[in-house]
Order: structure tokens, then C-alpha cells, then sequence
């Protein structure tokens, strides 16, 4: 995995020391003020100001950058992601996570890191964990709810930048946070310009390399599967996630035994699959 930032080149010597404390070895290479290396991370300083971070198991030591050379002093951030996008069946779930600098060692500890990179038993003790330890909110926006809303507004994307607003907005007038961490999920989303002048707004792409972004990541699938497991209860069927042929299998079974009007309130209807079902 590969990290790239940008960092004023006159930090060269904090960045130093701040990994040297950290039981880095350091090397010369052409271009750079150093790569500093330990237990398979490297990390290179080069005198453009470019900062590359690489390794397999690089979440920790860039949050800690981030936290040490990029966060306003004292400042507290939030994160955001979403669930249940790209499935056909289930809720779309987009949480958000406010993290203060005095629990961020906590959070490290714990090893919150993307939700897609986690057992379903992990998600669930993670989630449990950070909900004691967070102000956090979770927007579940049901297949019928959702079906309503496309409707309304024909595209996915909006739907996303509506909630991550709503979750954003709940949690500045909750904490007064500065920052906030959006995991990018479109080129013009509109968010930073609708909160213009209420937070700073970082969209990034894997944005869940932010541990807050992680967190919200976690509480997300957490919520979406739990949702999924109620609908389960309801009807007694199995809904795959995802939307490929096990998915319309399973469509075309559900529209058989419960009809195809009971199916907008299991799925997301403006998904291709849908068409496919109806028309065979």
C-alpha cells in the first residue's frame, strides 16, 4: 500500500525526530532528505515536499502524522462513510464519527481500520467499542425511504451528499468539530461548498485510512447488517449482498413468493436488476 502527502519541506527535521523517537533507521537516497525505515514501513521525505508512505501495514504511523502534522492544534475531527451502495437488496447507511485527539491512542489500540478489511465478528465488537467511546451518528435510509427519495432526485450521488450533510450537521452542532474526513465517493459531491464556512472538508479518496473515517466506516456496515438481519427476520428469506446473479436469483425467488411490489421495500429499485426481474 502506497500514502502520498504533501508537507512543507521545512518540517524535514520535526518529521525526523518524530520518527526517530519512533525507532526508525534512516538512509540517504538522491532527491529526498531521508527514508527512514522500520518493520517493513518506509517512509520518504522528498525535498518537493512530497511524502511517501509505504508498506502493508501503514494505518497507524499515517495517522499519526496526520494527527501530528496536519490537525490544528487541539482541534477535534470527525469522519464519514457510507454502506450498502452497491447492494441491491438493504438500507444505504451513512455514519459519521467525531474523534478528540485524547482518545485517538485508544482508537489505535483497538485497531479500527476499514470495515472491509474486518471479520463480521470484529465489526461488531469495534462497533460496540466506539460507540462507548465516540459521539457518533448513524443515518439508515431504508429501500423504501431510499426508492422514494431517487425518485425525487434520479441519482445515487445526491442521495449520498444529502446524507453525509445531515450526519455532518448533526455532529457540528453536537461537538463543534473542525475538520471532517468524507471517504470520496464522487468528483463533485457539493459538500465542502454547502458547509462552506462551517468546517473544513477533506474528501479523500480511501478515505478510511483516516482513523475517524475508519470508525465511520465500521459503524456504517455494523448498521447495514443489522438491518439486513432484521429484514431476514421479517420475511424469512436469505438476502445476498451485492448485485450480481446470486442477487437476482434471489430477486426472482422473493418476487415469486411475496410479489413484485413488496420488492421496493427490500431493494433498491433503480438498480438494472430490477428491469431484469420484471421482464425475466
Amino acid at each position: 500500500m502506497n500514502i502520498s502527502l504533501e508537507l512543507p519541506p521545512l518540517e524535514w527535521e520535526k518529521l525526523y525526530k518524530f520518527l526517530k523517537d519512533r525507532g526508525f533507521s534512516f538512509r540517504d537516497i538522491d532527491y529526498a532528505f531521508f527514508r527512514a525505515e522500520n518493520n517493513g514501513i518506509s517512509i520518504t521525505f522528498y525535498k518537493s515536499g512530497k511524502l511517501l508512505i509505504q508498506g502493508k501495514e501503514i494505518d497507524n504511523i499515517y495517522n499519526l502524522i496526520r494527527t501530528s502534522f496536519f490537525r490544528e492544534k487541539n482541534g477535534i475531527w470527525l469522519g464519514t462513510d457510507e454502506a450498502g451502495k452497491g447492494d441491491y437488496f438493504g438500507p444505504l447507511v451513512v455514519a459519521g464519527v467525531v474523534l478528540k485527539p485524547e482518545k485517538e491512542d485508544k482508537f489505535l489500540r483497538l485497531g479500527i481500520k476499514d470495515s472491509k478489511r474486518l471479520s463480521p465478528a470484529r465489526i461488531t465488537h469495534l462497533a460496540e467499542e466506539i460507540k462507548k467511546l465516540a459521539v457518533y451518528n448513524i443515518e439508515v435510509i431504508s429501500p423504501e425511504e431510499y426508492n422514494r427519495i431517487y425518485e425525487e432526485v434520479g441519482n445515487l450521488n445526491k442521495i449520498l451528499s444529502m446524507f453525509h450533510i445531515k450526519v455532518i450537521e448533526k455532529l457540528i452542532d453536537k461537538t463543534g468539530a473542525k475538520i471532517v474526513v468524507v471517504d470520496k465517493f464522487s468528483r463533485n459531491s457539493g459538500i465542502s461548498g454547502y458547509l462552506n464556512g462551517k468546517i473544513k472538508v477533506e474528501e479523500v479518496e480511501k478515505g478510511e485510512r483516516d482513523i475517524a473515517c475508519a470508525a465511520a466506516s465500521i459503524l456504517a456496515r455494523y448498521s447495514f447488517v443489522e438491518y439486513m438481519e432484521k429484514m431476514h427476520d421479517m420475511y424469512k428469506f436469505i438476502f445476498p449482498k451485492g448485485a450480481g446473479k446470486k442477487v437476482k436469483d434471489a430477486a426472482l425467488e422473493f418476487v415469486q413468493k411475496y410479489s413484485l411490489k413488496e420488492l421496493k421495500y427490500v431493494a433498491k429499485l433503480h438498480f438494472k436488476l430490477t428491469e431484469e426481474i420484471i421482464h425475466g
